[in-house]
This record gives C-alpha cells, structure tokens and sequence, in this order.
C-alpha cells in the first residue's frame, strides 16, 4: 500500500463514522487501478454498511483478486453471501476461511446457519458439533443447533437440544417458547405448561405466551390456573375483550355465576357492542332468578343488533315466564318474521301465548301455522285440541283427540280430554267407555278413576261404582272431597255398605282433612247409622257436631229427618227452623220438610203455605208436584 492509499483509508475511516456514504465517494475519487487490497476491503465494508450488498460483494471479491488469503475480505464475502441468499457461495467462502484458519469459531457458526438455512441439515450439525467438540460451547451454538433440528423437524432431537440449551442458559426465553410449541405439537400439553409457566418467570409480560398456557389449562380443565393466567393478562391488558369473555365462560363452567355477571358486565360495558356477552349476561340473570335484569340485557341488545333472533327468542321466552304474554306478543311476531327455519316453534310459542290471554282463535290459527312447520308433532295437536275446546268447540276437538289416541293410546291426558268432551256433550255412556278403557290398558289416573266411579253410581251401579274409588288414591284433598261426595250419594241411594267402604277407606289413608271434611265424615257416618237403623249413635254424632258449630245446616237437616223418622215432629220442626234461618241454602228445602210433616199431621192449609213459600225461594219440579197433590188434598 502507497503513503497516498494509507493516508486516504485513514481520512475515509474517519469520514466513514459520520457519512458511509460520503466516505465511499472519496475512496472512488481516490482509487487508483494499482488500488491496493485493504482499500478495497474498506469499501466493501463500507457498501455493506449503507446496505450496497452487490457492490460490497464486488469490492471484496476484488480485493481477493488482489490478495488472496486475505481472510477478513473473504470472510465479509461470505457474510454478504449469506445476507443476499447465496447460501452455496457462502459455504464455499466459509470453509475457505476455516481451510486456512480452523480455529475461526464465528466462522463455523456462520457455517452451520447459512447450511441450516439452505437446508442441509445434517452438514449444519456436523460443524456445530465440531464446535462443541472445540470446546466452544455457547449460548448461540446451543441454539443453532436445536433451530436446526426444529428446520429438520426432528422434534425428539429439538426437544433434546432445547433442553439442553435451557439447562445452561434458562432465562433463553425464544428457546424455551420453542420448546413449548414442539411439545404441543407432540400432544405433550403438561410438559408444555410447565415451560411456559418457567418462561413467564423470566418474562413476565410475554403475552402470547401467558394466553397459551392459559389456553393448555383450559384444555385440560384446570380452571382455576386458567382464571389466574387469565387475570393476570388482563391487569396489563384490560380491554383484552376476548380474554375476559373466555374468563367469564370458565366461571361458568365452575359454576360462580357472580363472577361471570362481573365478567360479563365489565364487558359489555367496556364495549357495549359485544352481542355474545350481553347475551350470555342476560342468560346468567335468567339462571339467577334476575328476569327483569335479564329482559333488560336482551332489550338493550334487541335495540343495538335487532337481527339478533336468539336474543328476540330468549326475550320472548322470558316474557312468557313472567306471564307477561301480551308484552311477549310483539317480540314472538318479531321472531316470526326473522326465525328461518325456527318459524314454527314460534309460532308455537305465540299459540301458547295467545290461549293464556283467553283469545282461543288466535291460538287456533297459531298452532295451525306450527303445524306446516312441524305436521307430526302430538304437542302441537294437542294445543290445537286446547284451544278449540277453549272456543267450545269440543266436536270439532273430538275426532283430533281419537287420532292422538290411536297414535299414543298410552297417555292418559289424551283420555281425559276425549272423557271431558263426551261429558259436556252429555254423552255419559261414551264416556264411560273412554274411562274404561283407559282403566284396562293401565292409564287411568285418580281423577279418571273417580269420576269414573261418578258415573258408575248415576248409572246405578254402586257395587262397580265402589270398585272405581277404592282403586283411586285418596292422599290428596282434592281426592276426599270427591269421595265424601260420593258417600254422599251412596246415603241418598240407601247403599250403606259402599258408604262404609269409603269411610273406611278415607279413615285408612292417614291424610290431613280439612275442618269441613272432617264435618262432612262425621255427618255421612251419623247418616249410615241412621239408615241402618241406630238412632241413637247417629244423634249423638249429630249432637257432636252441632257443639262445634251450632249453625251447620247440613247437621240440622240431617238431625230434623232423624228425629221426623222417629215421630219426635216437635224436635224435627225445631231443627228445620234453624237450618232455614242459619243459612240460605237451606231455607227451600227446610220449608219442603216442613211441609211434610204438616200434611201428616193433616195441616193441609199450612202445608200449601209452606211449599209456596220455598217455591218463591227456589222453584224446583217434584216441589211443584207435591204443592199440586197437597191442593187436591184440600178439595
């Protein structure tokens, strides 16, 4: 090199820490065609600085030309080869360097990528072992050489010089998140969350990372470590809106409804257009109990996204749980017009809505309207039966019922209505062969079986009639006062024996009566005693209950016929009168009662007087008919 060259590299080396690009053209206006390697070289550094690859390239090959074993040209050569891709230059250049300089440890290192990343694997790992074998065991030799096995995927081997790598060097957090993604590629979740859980110790605020052991516990349903990570990204990041919508899922999941209202809630109002979790808020308050909260989380959703048919369903439905049909109306119509292909269990709902409102024609045209949409289902017969029978159009309902029959004869329900339709129609016997025949395939239910019984005791017969109410439980209040009634009417009959039987029956039960039914026993036992004939047990049971309520006309009705049967007519008129002044309902009747005892006793006049005045009170035939005998009696 002349004094003129090393006095230029000296200026442009000074030149070259404030303006490279300036310090390349006065080695250009300098150079000289005798220019001499190091000049070169300093202009090769200086195109590879201002990012001139090519030209850097072109000046350290020249200063090669000029000098070849200088090994700084050649090895910047190789740089500016790997840097433009030229991977197999750079190889080449590189083992030149380690031809002549084995021990230039960078160098193999630089080896080992540029191979690595032309994919020959195998050669990259060769020379990275050599290094190892040199002793140079570093942090980057450890962490091409894991890489490559990744770029290889030879993710056991990976796995083996991750660890490796970690075990010298732990706070490496790329290599430990590599890790982490090669044993979730392996379905090694656990061994993943567990490196994870030691990189976020180095590295705190690795988002991705935390959300992806969050992520692995959710996957293996650790929900409380999910909660933990889940909170923690969200102290850094709290408008993370999809991180809290997950941490709201999992305490639900965990059942802690509150904190997923206060998930929810934060949310929505962070963003009140977060639809889904205004939905499921709205869900939560459902599940809570909070209807009113609820409807107001789906109106406020409704008003923002009105295509949100779900949210208008669950409105709807809401609304029907608070018996709130007419408010629930709108929204079912809304529902309707946007459901697809959910039309028909809106308008299911809406039928429903329209019975409970008494309009049991609306009703009618809704489960109508259901039924083109869903032609097989029995449910929705069955409403439509309902609601024609709501109009009073029981025989249009009938021969729908015996349909749903024949399909489904095991229902009693079905066989019920088919029984109320026949009564109202005064078609006892037909009813009583519904009843029947509900009974012999196993369907009846109790009030299926008294009433049965009912009408087995109007058709006369009682001993069938008894057979029907002792089948029946009797445990229920409902079920007693509809067997007192018919010991009632099995005294009337003079069927003393079935009385006695259900008496009995109740008796044997051990059920709670009320005061009235305890009232109503005693007086049907003093009744059968009476019949059968022991006076004087029946009077003192009629005795018992007028102590406990003096004016029970009942009682003094059934003591005054006692008494009238015995010939004792001073305490029979007595009991009639009070049974006629204490209550209303047994002024006729009272009257008729005495009436009869004054035609025994030949007192026509009176007697006309007496059935006149229960006439006036309640005109009834078989009244009408004795006033007439009594009135012949008088001419």
């Amino acid at each position: 090199m002349t004094a003129e060259q090393a006095a230029l590299l000296e200026e442009v080396r000074a030149l070259a820490e404030t303006d490279p690009q300036a310090a390349i053209g006065r080695i250009r206006q300098g150079l000289r065609p005798e220019a001499s390697p190091a000049l070169l070289f300093a202009l090769g550094a200086l195109h590879a600085k201002t990012g001139q690859l090519a030209a850097a390239e072109g000046m350290f090959a020249e200063a090669l030309a000029h000098g070849p074993n200088f090994l700084r040209a050649r090895q910047n050569l190789a740089s500016v080869l790997a840097q433009q891709e030229k991977y197999t230059d750079a190889a080449r250049e590189m083992r030149a360097v380690l031809a002549q300089a084995p021990d230039r440890h960078p160098v193999r290192l630089g080896l080992a990528g540029v191979l690595a990343r032309s994919g020959r694997h195998e050669e990259a790992i060769s020379e990275l072992k050599e290094l190892l074998r040199a002793g140079h065991d570093s942090e980057a030799v450890r962490s091409l050489m894991a890489n490559t096995h990744l770029l290889q995927e030879d993710h056991d081997g990976a796995i083996r010089a991750f660890r490796a790598l970690l075990a010298r060097h732990p706070a490496n957090v790329q290599a430990r998140r590599n890790l982490a993604g090669i044993l979730i590629l392996q379905e090694k979740r656990e061994a993943a969350a567990v490196e994870l859980g030691l990189l976020l110790k180095h590295a705190p605020d690795d988002h991705a990372s935390r959300r992806t052991l969050a992520g692995l516990h959710i996957d293996a349903e650790r929900y409380p470590e999910a909660v933990r990570e889940l909170e923690a990204l969200l102290r850094d990041q709290p408008d993370l809106h999809d991180v809290r919508l997950t941490l709201a899922n999992i305490h639900i999941q965990l059942e802690d409804l509150d904190m997923a209202v206060q998930q929810l809630s934060t949310l929505t109002t962070l963003d009140p257009n977060q639809h889904d979790a205004r939905e499921s808020l709205a869900g939560l308050y459902m599940q809570r109990g909070e209807e009113e909260a609820a409807m107001r989380e789906l109106r406020d959703l409704l008003r923002r996204a009105p295509d949100r048919h779900d949210a208008r369903r669950n409105l709807a439905n809401a609304l029907m749980q608070q018996q709130q049909y007419a408010d629930a109306i709108p929204e079912l119509n809304a529902w309707i017009d946007g459901a697809g292909d959910r039309k028909g269990e809106a308008w299911a709902v809406l039928a429903f809505a329209f019975r409970c409102l008494s309009h049991p024609d609306m009703a009618e045209y809704a489960y109508r309207q259901a039924l083109r949409y869903s032609p097989d289902s029995e449910e929705l017969r069955l409403g439509l039966v309902k609601a024609m029978m709501d109009q009073g159009e029981q025989q249009r309902a009938r021969p729908i019922i015996r349909r749903l029959i024949e399909h489904d004869p095991f229902r009693p329900e079905l066989w019920r209505l088919l029984v109320n339709v026949d009564l109202i129609a005064e078609r006892e016997e037909e009813a009583v062969v519904g009843l029947e025949s509900a009974r012999r395939i196993g369907v009846s239910d109790d009030e299926s079986l008294l009433t049965l019984g009912d009408l087995m005791v109007e058709q006369g017969l009682p001993a069938t009639a008894l057979k029907r109410y002792l089948a029946a439980e009797t445990d229920g209040p409902g079920a007693v006062s509809r067997l007192l009634r018919a010991i009632e009417s099995f005294v009337v009959l003079g069927q003393t024996d079935e009385a006695q039987s259900l008496l009995a029956r109740i008796e044997e039960s051990g059920g709670t009566l009320t005061d009235d039914q305890r009232t109503r026993m005693t007086l049907a036992k003093a009744q059968v005693l009476g019949v059968t004939g022991d006076d004087q047990q029946a009077l003192a049971l009629y005795t018992t209950l007028l102590g406990e309520a003096p004016l029970d006309g009942r009682v003094l009705m059934a003591m005054g016929r006692l008494h009238q049967r015995a010939g004792d007519t001073g305490e029979a008129l007595h009991c009639y009168e009070r049974a006629g002044r204490a209550n209303r309902e047994f002024q006729a009747p009272a009257l008729v009662r005495q009436a009869q005892i004054a035609v025994d006793q030949e007192q026509y006049e009176r007697a006309v007087m007496l059935l006149e005045q229960s006439l006036e009170i309640r005109r009834r035939p078989y009244v009408e008919r004795y006033l007439s005998q009594v009135r012949r009696m008088l001419d």
